[in-house]
């Protein structure tokens, strides 16, 4: 009983802890878009930040919580902020498959030809995947926007087809 008090109280100890910042990462990771609006409505910054540099944003993204997404966007999330590994909200999207997280990111202004620190785009990283439905979506977008060319997309779509 001694221990599982002990537990609990640290548990508490460290939930009380974290920044109002780390939480709202947390919040959006999970999904929970009324207690996203009230942080962001407390002023929390939308690019609020975890310890490893992951944005609000970005841990929406991983998870495909497209309410969360919107909310932080329309709240002024930079699309394009960098973790510390240099990837984006975009690159999380696309390296978990989530097209229509994807969609979302690139209507909302994100930039498809960020390096990671690998080196990699959000193409490279759905490519690595052979996530057709996610490059099928960015080759239609390369169509469209002038100066966006991921290294050699169209053959990777084609590859990918001929699978």
């Amino acid at each position: 009983m001694r221990r599982l008090c002990l537990n609990i109280f640290l548990l508490l100890l460290l939930t009380s802890c974290s920044s109002p910042e780390s939480r709202l990462v947390d919040q959006a990771y999970n999904g929970d878009l009324e207690a996203v609006k009230s942080a962001l409505s407390k002023g929390i910054s939308p690019d609020a930040k975890s310890t490893v540099g992951m944005t609000a944003l970005m841990a929406a993204a991983r998870n495909n919580h497209l309410q969360v997404m919107e909310a932080l966007i329309q709240a002024g999330a930079n699309v394009d902020a960098r973790d510390s590994n240099g990837w984006t909200p975009l690159m999380t999207a696309a390296y978990r498959g989530h097209t229509a997280a994807v969609k979302l990111l690139i209507e909302a202004g994100a930039i498809l030809d960020i390096r990671n620190n690998e080196g990699k785009t959000a193409v490279d990283l759905s490519v690595d995947r052979e996530d057709r439905e996610t490059l099928t979506y960015f080759y239609e977008v390369i169509g469209t926007k002038p100066n966006t060319t991921p290294a050699n997309v169209e053959t990777r779509v084609q590859g990918l087809q001929d699978k």
